[in-house]
C-alpha cells in the first residue's frame, strides 16, 4: 500500500482507499461515496445497471433463500427479537452488516406475506403444524387419542414436537406417545428437522424409555459392522449393534479408482453388461421378483449419467436400473447399488458446499463434528443395498470417507486405471500423489498445504528405505547421491552421519534430536 500511496502523491492522482474489511462490515459504501463527493463527483444509483465482474444474486435464488428462512423461523418459533438476539451472538463483523440488511429485508417481506394470507384467508403448512399445535394447547381441540405412534421421528421439526407435546399432554393421564426414529439417518436439517430430538429425547419427553431395534432384514452382516463403525465414529450418534438376517457373506463393500471422472460411466457400463449377462444365463438370480434391481446414487441430480436410458433399454430385460440421489434413496432399497462421484470437493461426497449464513440464523444448531450431516447421508447410501456396494472415485481425488474406511481395514480402491492409492500417513485424510522436486519425485499428501507430509517416491527406493519410511512417517527422504560427512539438505545445519536401525544402517541427520527427520539409504558408502 505504501508505494500505491507514493505513486499517487508523485503523479497528483487521487486515491481512494478501502479494506475487504469494510467492504464486508458495510463501512466501505459511504465512505467511498463521501471521497467521490469530496473531489466533485456525484454517484448515481443504478439499480438497472448491469454489474461488470461478480454477478449479484439472481431474484429467484434470492426469493428461495429467504423463503427457507422463513420456513426455518416458523418452524422454531423464533420471533424478531430472537432473530436479533441470533445475529449479534452468531455472526462475526464481517458478515453482520450483510445479515442484518437480510433480516431487516426478511422483516418486511414476512410481514408482506402475513398480509396476504390474512386477505386471502389462506395459511401455509407452516401455519397449519403452529395453529394445530395452538389449538390443542387452548383447549378448543379436545383430542380423543390415548395412544400416539410418530414415524421417521429424526426428521421432526420444532414445530412438530409442540404438537406431538400437546396432544400427549392434553389427557389425564397423559396419552401414550410412541416414536420411531433413526439418528443415524438424520439427514434433513435444510427442511428444518432438528437432530437433537433423538440424541436428547429425555430432555423433551422426561420419563420416556427407549428400546433399540437393531434388527434389520436387508444389508448383509458385514455391510452392516462396517457402516455402523463407521456413522458412529461421529460421537454424539446413539451407539447401538446392529444384526442381520441377511445370510450372504459375499464382499460388501467394493471400491474402484480411476485417472479421470471420465472413466467412470464406461465401467459402469460394463459392470451392468456383466450382471446381465450373467443373470441372462440364470447364474445370477434376483432375491425378489423377476429383475435383479440396480440403484445408481449420487449426490447431487446432476450426477445421474447420460446414458442412464440407453442402459435401461438395453438391459432392462433383466435388470431395473433406476438413478436416486442420496437423498432420494432413503426408505429404498436395491440388491446392488452403485455410488457415483464418491470424490473430495465442493461438489463432492461429502458436499462442501455451505449453506448461506443468513440460514444458519434460523436453523437447528448444527452437530459439532465435522460433516455429520454429510457422514449420516452417505451412511444411507452405503446401506440401500440388500446384496453389495460399489463405489467410484478418482485417484487424485477420493473423498475422505472413503480415506477413512481405507484406513480402518475396511475398504481397498480398486485401481481401474492408474497406480494404487495409498492414505497418507500423516493426516489420513489425503492420499499420496507423485510430484517433483529439487531433489528428485516424492510422495506428497493430496491436501497440501493443509498437510505437508511428503516422502521419496518408493519405487525408487530400496525395500530397506521403504520401510524405515513406512515406520516413521514424518521421515523426509535423502536425495540419492547424498554422502555420509555432507551438510543436511532438509535443516540446513546438521552433518549426515550413518546410522544404525532394526533393518540396518542408513544415513541420518545429526540434529535428529533437535527434530531433523532427514533419512536415507545406506548403501556401500
Amino acid at each position: 500500500m505504501k508505494w500505491k500511496r507514493a505513486l499517487h502523491a508523485r503523479m497528483g492522482t487521487a486515491l481512494f482507499e478501502t479494506t475487504s474489511h469494510t467492504l464486508l462490515n458495510g463501512e466501505a459504501i459511504p465512505a467511498l461515496e463521501q471521497a467521490l463527493i469530496a473531489h466533485g463527483l456525484q454517484p448515481r444509483f443504478n439499480p438497472d445497471k448491469q454489474a461488470t465482474g461478480l454477478q449479484p444474486v439472481h431474484e429467484q435464488d434470492l426469493a428461495r433463500s429467504f423463503r427457507v428462512f422463513q420456513q426455518h423461523v416458523k418452524n422454531n418459533g423464533l420471533s424478531t427479537q430472537d432473530l436479533q438476539d441470533a445475529l449479534t451472538t452468531q455472526s462475526d463483523d464481517g458478515f453482520a452488516a450483510r445479515l442484518g440488511m437480510y433480516l431487516r429485508l426478511y422483516e418486511q417481506i414476512a410481514a408482506e406475506w402475513e398480509r396476504r394470507l390474512q386477505q386471502g384467508g389462506f395459511i401455509d403448512f407452516e401455519d397449519m403444524l403452529i395453529l394445530a399445535a395452538e389449538y390443542v394447547e387452548s383447549g378448543a381441540y379436545q383430542s380423543p387419542y390415548t395412544v400416539i405412534l410418530a414415524d421417521e421421528f429424526q426428521d421432526s421439526s420444532r414445530a412438530r414436537i409442540r404438537l406431538l407435546k400437546a396432544l400427549a399432554s392434553q389427557q389425564d393421564p397423559p396419552a401414550h406417545l410412541c416414536v420411531v426414529g433413526d439418528d443415524w439417518q438424520g439427514i434433513n436439517r435444510f427442511a428444518g428437522s432438528d437432530i437433537s430430538v433423538m440424541t436428547e429425547f429425555e430432555k423433551t419427553f422426561q420419563h420416556a424409555t427407549r428400546l433399540t431395534l437393531s434388527t434389520t432384514f436387508r444389508c448383509p452382516q458385514l455391510l452392516c459392522d462396517i457402516s455402523s463403525q463407521f456413522i458412529q465414529n461421529s460421537p454424539a450418534q446413539i451407539k447401538k449393534q446392529v444384526k442381520t438376517h441377511n445370510p450372504l457373506t459375499k464382499t460388501p463393500l467394493l471400491a474402484y479408482g480411476f485417472s479421470s471422472p471420465h472413466g467412470i460411466a464406461e465401467h459402469v457400463e460394463q459392470q451392468l453388461a456383466q450382471m446381465h449377462q450373467l443373470a441372462s444365463n440364470g447364474r445370477l438370480k434376483p432375491m425378489r421378483g423377476t429383475h435383479l434391481s440396480v440403484m445408481l446414487l449420487g449426490r447431487y441430480r446432476d450426477d445421474r449419467p447420460a446414458a442412464l436410458p440407453s442402459w435401461q433399454r438395453r438391459f432392462g430385460d433383466r435388470l431395473k436400473i433406476e438413478y436416486r440421489t442420496a437423498h432420494g434413496s432413503k426408505g429404498l432399497e436395491a440388491e446392488y447399488v452403485f455410488v457415483l462421484n464418491v470424490v473430495e470437493g465442493t461438489r463432492g461426497f461429502p458436499s462442501q458446499i455451505q449453506d448461506d449464513p443468513a440460514l444458519q440464523l434460523a436453523m437447528p444448531a448444527p452437530d459439532p463434528f465435522p460433516f455429520a450431516e454429510e457422514r449420516r447421508l452417505f451412511y444411507v447410501a452405503i446401506t440401500r443395498a440388500r446384496r453389495q456396494v460399489r463405489l467410484y472415485t478418482t485417484l487424485n481425488q477420493p473423498s475422505r470417507f472413503l480415506i477413512e474406511l481405507v484406513k480402518a481395514g475396511h475398504l481397498r480402491i480398486e485401481p481401474v486405471d492408474g497406480q494404487p492409492l495409498e492414505a497418507c500417513p500423516e493426516c489420513g485424510r489425503g492420499v499420496l500423489q507423485l510430484r517433483s522436486g529439487p531433489y528428485g519425485d516424492f510422495q506428497g499428501c493430496s491436501r497440501f498445504p493443509a498437510c505437508t507430509f511428503k516422502r521419496r517416491a518408493e519405487q525408487d527406493l530400496p525395500a530397506q528405505a521403504q520401510a524405515q519410511t513406512r515406520r516413521n512417517p514424518r521421515a523426509r527422504r535423502l536425495p540419492a547421491s547424498t554422502r555420509a560427512g555432507d551438510p543436511c539438505p532438509v535443516c540446513k545445519r546438521g552433518i549426515i552421519q550413518p546410522k544404525d536401525g532394526r533393518n540396518g544402517r542408513f544415513l541420518g541427520c545429526s540434529r535428529f534430536h533437535q527434530g531433523c527427520r532427514a533419512q536415507g539409504s545406506f548403501i556401500g558408502q
